[in-house]
């Protein structure tokens, strides 16, 4: 069978929800994705060496999930080339979101959630989208966003008091009888928006093929094994693992505001996950290290580590391999403008 993303014309295998579909096909059962629920994390001691529990998503549900949710999609009026804008953070729904627009030729979009509001304007703006889907707190500050605000289709996620155009709830319970759409091979999949060194949002644009000759090639040049678990801090990275049947741990923290309790839940996250590989920002990487070695705690279950995005120096990588010994660290920079390479 031809390699997913590289059929001529307009072909239903160029669409890299393909990825999922074979995987959940070979072995439904396998887990895509845990996570902390909210209750669970209240039940959390906050100790690093305390176990907390996790939920988990497995391939089939996940397959089915998406389906359901692109179905919806297509009832409330979002169809091939259509841009949404996703402002929720790291979740199973996050990702059943993304796979369910792509599956129906719409183009997920994600704004950088370190942006500033008129940076956040801006994005938008750029973006020209047809929907904004959201958690309630988010569509609070969005409507201060003019760009934002006046986006016509809004989709909310989780609890709200208000009524907007639909909620994930709702969609996640339509018929699952929504057939992958076929897509061209240089067909957007995928919008980030960055704002960089400059300050300036940069848009990066992922086409379906460039998605998928992208996880070839991490999938050879970073290759995982049979025993992996992932966690990555960065939504996108996730998108290799969910193509490589990698488990992943969705980080339990806010990942765009530091918290007092950030590294303690990595930490316990990484002993209860059994993680083996992570993708860490500088500032979690560094202050990771610098905890664990308060605590006198080591991570030997880390056989990779990899970071970027900003500068990290000598002292950082020491400091973090003193701590997780057997890791490997490598050091991404200018990863958004070196993609295509």
């Amino acid at each position: 069978m031809t390699r997913i993303g590289y059929h001529p014309g307009a072909h239903v295998r160029n669409n890299v929800t393909n990825f999922l579909g074979d995987l959940a096909e070979k072995d439904p059962d396998a887990v895509v994705f845990r996570w902390v629920e909210l209750e669970a994390k209240k039940k959390w001691s906050y100790e690093p060496q305390d176990t907390i529990e996790h939920a988990e998503l497995r391939r089939g549900v996940f397959a089915d999930q998406i389906v359901r949710v692109a179905a919806g999609l297509t009832k409330v009026g979002l169809g091939h080339g259509d841009r949404a804008i996703l402002f929720i953070p790291m979740s199973a729904q996050l990702y059943v979101l993304m796979a369910a627009l792509q599956r129906i030729g719409a183009i997920p979009v994600f704004l950088d959630s370190w942006a500033r509001r008129d940076q956040l304007g801006a994005s938008a703006k750029m973006a020209e989208p047809k929907a904004l889907i959201s958690f309630e707190m988010a569509f609070m500050l969005c409507g201060s966003v003019p760009e934002l605000a006046e986006v016509p289709i809004k989709i909310s996620v989780g609890p709200t008091p208000n009524s907007y155009s639909a909620s994930y709830e709702e969609l996640v319970t339509e018929a699952p009888e929504q057939p992958v759409v076929a897509v061209e091979q240089e067909h957007t999949g995928l919008i980030t928006f960055t704002t960089g060194s400059s300050g300036t949002p940069k848009g990066a644009n992922r086409t379906h093929r460039f998605l998928a000759a992208q996880h070839y090639a991490i999938d050879a040049c970073i290759p995982y094994g049979p025993g992996d678990v992932d966690l990555p801090v960065f939504p996108v990275f996730s998108l290799n693992n969910v193509a490589a049947g990698v488990p992943t741990a969705l980080p339990a923290i806010d990942v765009g505001t530091p918290g007092k309790h950030d590294a303690a839940t990595l930490f316990s996250q990484f002993k209860s996950c059994d993680v083996t590989c992570a993708t860490l920002n500088p500032h979690l990487f560094r202050t990771l290290a610098a905890k664990c070695k308060e605590w006198d705690l080591s991570m030997p279950g880390l056989r990779r580590v990899v970071t970027g995005g900003a500068p990290i120096s000598r002292d950082d990588l020491i400091n973090f391999k003193a701590v997780a010994p057997d890791a490997e660290i490598w050091v991404f920079y200018g990863s958004t403008e070196v993609e295509p390479m």
